[in-house]
């Protein structure tokens, strides 16, 4: 079994952790200037159950706008991380998760079955033999592919998409993302939360949590024998 295991090169490891720093370092940069901006008075818990409450008359249209805009622009492709952040921001860390995670997981499904309708033939035509590679996994490995999937360095719309049609069940592939989701929704929403109070707690937890998550990620995917086609695939993307 042992020979089965890929080693972990130490440079591959290096530049993820350096990669993971950096965009810790960025992060923490851009909610400390927005904290010392002339924005940081509406960024404060009093006027942000301010923006709340002209959502809807006591607030409570403002998570389901949120959820609902959210899952929108995901779509489109802009980063969950972005939409995380401010989520965090906008609700604190325990309702900026749940928040952020009904957005994510809208996303997710309506991609997925948006996939379904388009058919197998038109996504395999647009992602070739990209396609073929998630097929087997999913089919094989069910839940446990999803999740690990969302680790790896492919595009949310790619991995929606290619799953859609790999033969994964809808169920496998619902609780699978929100298990791949979870930790990278958790560390961004923290981030986002560092602009209503304790700042620099926060950043520096949610700094140290992105750099475990992403060493611990690099070492489940390089030791997971099954996963080899898909980093091949991911490392064929970051080349070209």
């Amino acid at each position: 079994m042992s020979a089965e295991r890929t080693p972990i090169p130490v440079k591959e490891t290096r530049e993820a952790v350096v990669k993971a720093a950096t965009l810790a370092v960025v992060l923490t940069a851009i909610i400390f200037g927005v904290r010392h901006s002339p924005l940081a008075v509406y960024l404060d818990p009093e006027h942000l159950e301010a923006w709340n409450t002209l959502v809807g008359e006591a607030g409570g249209w403002a998570k389901p706008m949120f959820i609902g805009i959210g899952a929108l622009v995901i779509l489109v492709g802009v980063p969950r991380m972005a939409v995380s952040v401010a989520g965090g921001m906008l609700f604190g860390i325990a309702m900026g998760l749940a928040t952020v995670l009904a957005a994510t997981l809208l996303s997710a499904m309506l991609t997925f079955y948006l996939g379904r309708w388009l058919g197998r033939h038109i996504v395999e035509r647009r992602f070739g033999n990209r396609y073929r590679i998630v097929r087997q996994v999913m089919r094989d490995h069910g839940v446990a592919a999803v999740v690990l999937i969302r680790q790896m360095p492919l595009t949310a719309l790619m991995v929606n998409l290619l799953c859609s049609v790999s033969g994964v069940r809808a169920r496998h592939y619902f609780f699978g993302s929100v298990i791949g989701l979870l930790p990278g929704s958790v560390i961004f929403v923290i981030f986002g939360a560092g602009v209503r109070r304790d700042f620099y707690l926060r950043a520096g937890g949610a700094s140290l949590l992105l750099i475990l998550v992403t060493v611990a990620t690099l070492l489940v995917v390089n030791r997971t024998a099954w996963l080899a086609p898909l980093r091949e695939l991911a490392h064929r993307r970051k080349k070209n």
